[in-house]
């Protein structure tokens, strides 16, 4: 898991090197940071980028939604 996390960005191949679980917690610990927040995903053959990137930003306003409450 180290080695997912660089200076400036966290980087992984999804299923591979980050999960779902991965991706909420650190989603989760950045909101109690309470930091800005910019993602990019990238997808190489043809996955499905639309749907894991609204995947992604479901999951990420969820966080945020439940840390406001």
């Amino acid at each position: 898991m180290e080695s997912i996390f660089r200076e400036y960005d966290i980087r992984g191949i999804f299923d591979k090197e980050l999960n779902e679980d991965i991706v909420k917690k650190i989603g989760f610990f950045l909101t109690l940071r309470n930091q800005r927040l910019n993602v990019s995903i990238f997808a190489r053959g043809n996955r499905n980028i639309r749907e894991r990137y609204t995947a992604n930003l479901d999951a990420f306003t969820e966080l945020r939604l439940k840390r406001l409450n």
